[in-house]
């Protein structure tokens, strides 16, 4: 009877060694882990990645814009009638010391810095109209901000779960599928640059929130209104907000019921508010950072036909006509040659479309055939099995609301609601439509690819 006696303790001592093994093996296998943020785990980016991705950037907008580093210039659309007098106007300004105030070189005048898509305050025409010549200075800001806008939705399709040449794959897709089409509109790119970069900031705080983090999205958001198109920060901002929602939904549904269990109703739900909370706070922050610009133009809405009272603004102006979807597939199609697009044959055909005036340039949405071959992989239940986790689901939620948004449907409800009502262009919320497919199409490649 002694002998068991004996072995109980020693066999609790095991126990117990093996249970505290057992524990610091899961504390070290913890901290060794990649990041999470709404249950995509984050693969660790290599300086060698960063410094490829720089690379890939840099060669595609000299390929593409190969013109415009050897001083050729835009044709069409807004260039030379309202965005270069602006920079005349600018660079006179500040070469003389002067905040450029008033532009008296387009008809009777207007207050230059109220006008946002002057960008007066906008640090890199600040720089670039210091250092070289008006042209110059287009192309190379052009150039620029094409090879970030690269560089920054390849750093956000990472943070998303794709690997390196998925990644390069979105990015590519989104900037040269929605972006080349507005050229003409120096502030597609201008200001869109800060829309994936946003995003990715976005993720880095809700992973793991820091002062540092913090500072940096509302220092992005920031620039982003300081660039000048409001447009486009508004809908970056709704994005910001809807991701940050979905990532504390995503991260806090498999751990709410043990929380709620110990520590009550009110306390489960801080991990699914913290990150609106930190995302709004950003937001806010941005405001103000940005006031030595919205406030001189929010003064100039109240005098322009954009202050509500007058009929001429539409804000359903520029929406994207249901039969424009077609483009998605077949962009060379009858439907959309030059002659059909003069002739605005298209908006002959009001199925479900709305009675604003569009265009096709705002109308335009395309990101290639065989993005939308591999979104076609979707239907297969193995591969949205291997996508469980990754946020394919909330990307094409995402996406098929901006383009019922963008057939201005919703116009007529939304344009009395804050900040819906102050712009037009509609059809620009498919720049989410862009990015989610991008980012989708990378997901199933990487899924196929495991697959095999």
């Amino acid at each position: 009877m002694t002998e068991p006696q004996q072995e109980r303790p020693q066999q609790q001592g095991q126990q117990g060694q093996l249970r505290a093994n057992a524990a610091a093996s899961t504390a070290s296998a913890t901290s060794a882990a990649p990041t999470a943020s709404a249950g995509v785990t984050e693969e660790r980016v290599t300086s060698m990645q960063w410094v490829f991705a720089v690379l890939t950037a840099g060669l595609l907008a000299a390929v593409v814009w190969k013109d415009l580093l050897t001083g050729g210039g835009i044709v069409g659309g807004d260039t030379y009638p309202y965005f270069f007098p602006q920079k005349v106007v600018v660079q006179d300004a500040w070469s003389h010391g002067e905040i450029p105030l008033w532009h008296d070189r387009t008809g009777l005048g207007y207050p230059l810095h109220a006008e946002s898509q002057a960008g007066v305050f906008y640090p890199p025409n600040l720089i670039l109209c210091r250092l070289t010549d008006v042209n110059a200075a287009y192309n190379a800001g052009i150039l620029l901000h094409y090879i970030l806008a690269c560089v920054f939705t390849w750093r956000f399709a990472r943070c998303q779960g794709l690997r390196q040449g998925s990644a390069l794959l979105a990015a590519m897709v989104f900037v040269y599928g929605w972006f080349p089409a507005r050229l003409s509109l120096e502030w597609s790119i201008i200001g869109g640059v800060w829309f994936p970069c946003c995003l990715w900031l976005t993720d880095r705080l809700i992973r793991q929130p820091s002062a540092l983090r913090f500072v940096l999205l509302s220092a992005a958001l920031g620039l982003h209104l300081l660039a000048g198109h409001f447009t486009l920060a508004f809908i970056t901002e709704l994005t910001c907000l809807a991701y940050a929602v979905a990532s504390g939904l995503r991260a806090s549904g498999g751990e709410q019921r043990d929380v709620s269990q110990h520590f009550g109703t009110l306390r489960s739900k801080i991990p699914q508010l913290l990150p609106t909370l930190l995302t709004g706070t950003a937001l806010v922050t941005a405001l103000l950072l940005a006031a030595v610009q919205l406030v001189p133009t929010l003064e100039l809405r109240q005098l322009s036909q954009r202050d509500g009272a007058h009929e001429v603004f539409n804000p359903a102006y520029g929406h994207m006509p249901p039969v424009y979807l077609t483009q998605l597939i077949a962009g060379w199609w009858y439907w959309h040659s030059p002659e059909i697009v003069m002739s605005r044959e298209m908006l002959r055909h009001p199925w479900l479309a709305s009675s604003a005036d569009t265009n096709q340039v705002e109308a335009h949405l395309y990101v290639g055939l065989i993005p939308l071959l591999l979104l076609t992989g979707l239907l297969s239940s193995r591969v949205r099995s291997l996508l469980k986790g990754r946020p394919w689901k909330m990307w094409m939620v995402l996406s098929a609301l901006a383009v019922l948004y963008g057939f201005g449907w919703f116009v007529p409800i939304t344009r009395h609601l804050p900040g819906f009502g102050f712009f037009m262009g509609p059809a620009r919320y498919t720049i989410i439509t862009a990015m989610g497919f991008s980012v989708v199409s990378g997901l199933v490649l990487d899924a196929l690819q495991r697959r095999q």
